[in-house]
C-alpha cells in the first residue's frame, strides 16, 4: 500500500531519483558480471494487474481470453531480453494492516456505486477515469501464469516484504512495481510498471541513492520517514497533527509553499536533526505522545529490517532473526514455536535418533525449531496407546520422534505416492522405538492416525496446503487451515439491486461446506462447531468485525470425509469420494452419475449453474439460458473474435450476474483445492467459460426474446447440447423444489434506445467481415421489439411472448406454459414455466 505521498513526490519533485533504463541492456550486463545465475526480475503481480488488464471492456465481468494474451505478450518481451520473471502474489492480510485494508474496501464500495449510477443513467461503459479491475483478477490471474509455466508465489505474510527479501537473498536484476515501500527497503532496484514500454524494453528506476541526496538523509533514515509519513503500520491520522507542525515550521524558515513537495522535505528535515540511535527513536516516541501506539513507530521501522540487515534505529532485540536462501528457496519453514492443539502432557525432552541436540521445556504439542537441522516435524504417542505393532513398555510413557524437514520435502516432490509419504513417516517411528513393520502395519497406523491414536504437532496437510499456497498451486486452503480466517475484496454488484444478493452471501453455504471438509464438522450437538472468520465485502456490511461463520456438515454417505483421505490416499474409490464431495459442497451431490458423464468443463459449469439458481430465487428462466448459451458459443472463439463484438447498450443486471458467474468459478476453485483436485484446475478458468461481453449478448438475446438457434448461431450440435443441459439444470432444480419462471426484463433496453436512438437497428454484435470457422455470425433481430405488461413476477395474461414456443399452451397466470419437447429423453416442459 505503500509510504503516503512519497511516489508522487518521487515522481514530480525529485527527478534525479528517477533513472529511465534499458532492461534489457541492464540484463547483459548484469550476465556479464553473474554468468552462473540468469538475470532476474521479481515482479509484485497485484501492482501490474491494472497496468495489465488493458481491455477496453471490463465492466461486463472480464475478457479473460483477450487478457491471457496480454500476460503472453508481457512474459515474451521479457524472456526475449533474456529476463527471468518471478511473479509474486498477497496470500494473506496480516492483522496489522487490516484497518488499512478495511478502509480501501469500504472506499471502493463508493466507487463501484458510481460505477452503476452511471450504467443506469447512460446505459454504457464509464470512461477509464472510473476503471474498476473485473472482479476475481487476482485470483485467476496467479492460475494463468502458473499455466503459461512461470514461477509463481503466494505469500504467507505481506508481500511487500516477501518480495524485498527474495530480492535481496537471491541477489535479483530488480522488483517491478508500483509500490513506494521499495524505495524504502534495502534491497534490488525498483523499476515502476506504470513507466514500463515493452517494445523497446524500458522503465524507470527509482533511485534510493538519489532520494536521499536529494534530501539529506541516509539510507538507514528512509524507513524512520517513511513511518512519520504514515504507511501501513504507522496510521496516517495517527501523525497528522505532527505532520502539519513540521510543514509550518519549514515555511518559517524560508522554504518553499508548495504543499505537494514540502511534507516530504519538512519531515525529511527533522528526521536529519534526529540523533541517528534506538535512544533517539526513544526520545521521538515521547515528543510524539503515541500513548498507547508508542510501539507502532519501533513496529514500522521493524517491517523494513530485511535477513541479516541491522538498523540504527533499533535496539538489538528489534531485529528480525537473520534467515538464509536455503529456506527461502524451501516453503518458508516457521522460525518460531509450532503450536498444535492444547492437550495435557508432562513436558519432556525431545531427542530425534542421530542426533545429541535436545529440545527442552516442550509442553504439549509445542517444540523448538532447530534451524541448523531442519527438524520441525512432531509426532506424539498420547497415552494409552494400544496398537498391535507398538505397546508401550511403562504406564504413561511418551515417545517423540522428529523427521528432517528436507527430506519430507523432497519425498513431497518426488514421483512418490502421498501416502507413501505418510508411510515413510510412520517408518521413521517405528525404527526410532525399534519395533519390526510391514505394509499391513504401515497402512494400519494410518488408519490409526485418523482416530487421533496418533497426533501430529504440525499437522501433514498443513504442511502440504502450505506448500501448495506459496506455490500459488492452490486458493484459500492455507488461509483456513492456519488462521481460520478469510478476506475477499470487493466485486462488481449492484448494492441497490434488492433482488440480486451480494456474492458474498450467494456463496456462503458453499463456503461453509468447505470449511467443514477443511476443519472437521460438528458430529453432535455437545461438540463446538469450527468457526472462520470472514473479512467479506457485500451491501451492508461496515467491515467493523468480522463474521464468524460456522463449518457446515455435507450430506455425503458416512459424513464429511477427512482431509488425510481426500489428499492422501490414492484409488478408484478416493478419486470418486473427491468428485462427490467436491458436488456435495454445492450441495448437488446426488448428480453424481450425470456430471461425471459429461465433459469436466460442462461439469463443472453445470454445478455452479445449480447452485446460483438454488440460491438465488429472482434468478429467472431467461437468466439461465443467457448462461448456458454463452458457455456453448465461447468453445472455439478467439481473443480478437471475442473483443469484436459489439454492445448496443450495458445492462446493470448483466454485469452484475457476470461478476456473480466470476465470484462462482473461484469458489469452485476453492472447493477443487480442498477435495483433492477431482478436477484439472484448466477447466475452472475463466478463460475456457467465459467472456463479459459474450455474456453480456447472450443475456440481452436472451431477454429480448431471440430464438434459442439464433443464439447458439444456428449451430445444430449446440442447440441439442444446450437443450440437454438445460434440461439436467431444471430438473435438479425442480426435485429441489426451485420452480424457475420466465421473467424478461425487457424494459431495462427498451429504455435505452429511448435515450439513446443511435443504438436502435445496429448491426451485427460482431464486426462485418468476421466469420467464425465453425459458427456463423449472430444477427441481432431484438431492435424493434415491443413489449408490454409489467416485468415482475411469472408469466402472465399481460404478457405478450416474443418466441412461439413460449406461447403454446399458454392459458393465462395460473396456468403452466406447455412447451413442445426440446431435447431427446425429456418429454416434459421446463418445470420452471408456470
Amino acid at each position: 500500500m505503500g509510504v503516503k505521498g512519497l511516489q508522487s513526490f518521487v515522481e514530480n519533485a525529485c527527478p534525479g531519483a528517477c533513472v529511465e533504463v534499458n532492461l534489457k541492456e541492464m540484463a547483459e550486463c548484469y550476465q556479464r558480471t553473474h554468468p552462473e545465475r540468469p538475470p532476474t526480475v521479481v515482479v509484485d503481480a497485484m501492482g501490474c494487474l491494472r497496468h495489465w488488464y488493458n481491455s477496453d471492456a471490463w465492466v461486463h465481468g472480464g475478457q479473460w481470453r483477450e487478457y491471457l494474451q496480454v500476460l503472453k505478450s508481457f512474459v515474451e518481451n521479457f524472456t526475449a531480453a533474456g529476463i527471468k520473471l518471478v511473479f509474486f502474489f498477497d496470500g494473506t492480510v496480516e492483522q496489522k494492516k487490516i484497518d488499512e485494508w478495511v478502509k480501501r474496501r469500504l472506499r471502493n464500495n463508493k466507487e463501484i456505486a458510481k460505477i452503476f449510477q452511471y450504467i443506469k443513467a447512460h446505459g454504457q461503459q464509464p470512461g477509464r477515469s472510473m476503471f474498476f479491475i473485473p472482479s476475481g483478477l487476482a485470483t485467476f490471474t496467479r492460475f494463468a501464469l502458473k499455466s503459461l509455466g512461470l514461477e509463481t508465489m503466494c505469500s504467507v505474510q505481506e508481500a511487500d516484504y516477501e518480495i524485498a527479501r527474495y530480492g535481496l537473498l537471491n541477489n535479483c536484476m530488480g522488483i517491478l512495481g508500483q509500490d513506494s515501500d521499495y524505495l524504502i527497503y534495502d534491497t534490488s532496484p525498483y523499476f515502476s510498471i506504470s513507466k514500463l514500454c515493452l517494445n523497446p524494453l524500458v522503465s524507470v528506476m527509482f533511485s534510493r541513492e538519489n532520494l536521499c541526496h536529494t534530501l539529506g538523509l541516509n539510507m538507514a533514515d528512509l524507513p524512520l520517514l517513511a513511518c512519520l509519513l504514515g504507511n501501513d503500520v504507522v496510521p496516517e491520522g495517527l501523525l497528522e497533527r505532527f505532520r502539519r507542525n513540521r510543514v509550518a515550521l519549514f515555511r518559517q524558515k524560508g522554504h518553499s509553499s508548495n504543499p505537494k513537495t514540502d511534507l516530504v522535505f519538512a519531515v525529511a528535515d527533522f528526521v536529519s536533526g534526529i540523533s541517528c540511535s534506538h535512544n533517539g527513536v526513544e526520545e521521538l516516541e515521547n515528543v510524539l505522545q503515541l500513548g498507547s501506539d508508542r510501539t507502532l513507530l519501533e513496529e514500522g521501522l521493524e517491517s523494513y529490517i530485511l535477513p541479516e540487515q541491522q538498523s540504527p534505529w533499533l535496539p538489538h532485540k528489534k531485529r528480525r532473526p537473520p534467515e538464509t536462501k536455503e529456506h527461502e528457496t524451501s516453503i518458508y519453514p516457521d522460525q518460531e514455536i509450532l503450536q498444535g492443539n492444547s492437550i495435557s502432557l508432562t513436558p519432556k525432552p525431545l531427542f530425534s535418533k542421530n542426533t545429541t541436540r535436545i529440545t527442552e521445556n516442550v509442553t504439549g504439542f509445542r517444540i523448538q525449531t532447530i534451524p541448523k537441522s531442519g527438524l520441525i516435524f512432531c509426532i506424539f504417542f498420547p497415552c494409552p496407546v494400544s496398537f498391535n505393532c507398538y505397546k508401550p513398555s511403562e504406564a504413561g510413557r511418551q515417545e517423540a520422534i522428529l523427521v528432517n524437514y528436507k527430506i519430507a520435502l523432497f519425498i513431497l516432490h518426488s514421483e512418490i505416492k502421498k501416502r507413501e509419504f505418510i508411510f515413510l513417516m510412520l517408518k521413521n517411528v517405528l525404527d526410532f522405538l525399534n519395533q519390526p513393520y510391514s505394509k499391513e502395519t504401515l497402512y494400519h497406523l494410518f488408519e490409526e492416525r485418523k482416530r487421533n491414536q496418533i497426533v501430529s504437532c504440525l499437522r501433514l496437510e498443513q504442511l502440504v496446503a502450505k506448500e501448495q499456497h506459496v506455490r500459488a498451486e492452490s486458493f484459500m486452503v492455507y488461509n483456513v487451515l492456519n488462521a481460520r480466517e478469510v478476506q475477499c475484496s470487493n466485486t462488481l454488484e449492484d448494492e441497490l439491486d434488492p433482488e440480486l444478493p451480494g456474492q458474498a452471501i450467494v456463496y456462503r453455504p458453499a463456503r461453509q461446506r468447505i470449511y467443514a471438509v477443511l476443519l472437521g464438522a460438528r458430529q453432535g450437538p455437545s461438540e463446538l462447531c469450527p468457526v472462520v472468520k470472514e473479512w467479506f465485502v457485500y451491501p451492508g456490511n461496515a467491515l467493523k468485525q468480522p463474521d464468524l461463520v460456522p463449518a457446515e456438515s455435507l450430506n455425503l454417505p458416512g459424513g464429511t470425509p477427512s482431509l488425510q483421505r481426500l489428499w492422501l490416499a490414492e484409488g478408484p474409490e478416493v478419486k470418486k469420494l473427491r468428485y462427490h464431495t467436491f458436488l456435495a459442497c454445492f450441495n448437488v451431490q446426488e448428480l453424481l452419475e450425470e456430471l461425471s458423464c459429461l465433459d469436466a468443463l460442462i461439469a463443472g459449469v453445470c454445478c455452479l449453474l445449480i447452485y446460483l439458481t438454488l440460491e438465488i430465487k429472482s434468478l429467472c428462466l431467461e437468466d439461465l439460458e443467457a448462461y448456458v448459451a454463452q458457455i456453448l458459443c465461447i468453445c472455439g472463439k478467439s481473443a480478437a473474435q471475442l473483443s469484436h463484438i459489439q454492445l448496443p447498450w450495458v445492462n446493470p443486471r448483466a454485469v452484475h450476474l457476470g461478476s456473480l458467474f466470476v465470484r462462482g468459478l473461484t469458489t469452485l476453485i476453492s472447493a477443487n483445492s480442498t477435495c483433492g483436485f477431482p478436477f484439472k484446475m484448466a477447466d475452472l478458468m475463466p478463460w475456457e467459460v467465459f467472456d463479459g461481453k459474450l455474456f453480456h449478448l447472450k443475456y440481452q438475446q436472451s431477454h429480448q426474446g431471440i430464438s434459442v438457434e439464433e443464439r447458439l448461431e444456428n449451430n445444430e450440435s449446440m442447440v441439442k447440447q444446450f437443450h440437454k443441459l438445460m434440461a439436467l439444470i431444471v430438473r435438479s432444480c425442480s426435485q429441489k423444489n426451485r420452480i424457475i419462471r420466465t421473467r424478461p426484463h425487457r424494459s431495462e433496453g427498451e429504455g435505452y434506445e429511448q435515450r439513446n436512438p443511435s443504438v436502435r437497428g445496429q448491426g451485427p454484435p460482431f464486426q462485418s467481415g468476421q466469420r467464425f470457422p465453425s459458427f456463423p455470425s449472430h444477427h441481432n433481430q431484438g431492435s424493434g421489439i415491443q413489449w408490454r405488461g409489467s416485468r415482475t413476477g411469472a408469466v402472465g395474461n399481460d404478457m405478450q411472448l416474443p418466441d412461439r414456443r413460449y406461447r403454446s399452451g399458454y392459458r393465462g397466470r395460473s396456468r403452466q406454459v406447455q412447451l413442445a419437447p426440446r431435447w431427446s429423453g425429456y418429454q416434459e416442459p421446463y418445470a420452471g414455466r408456470r
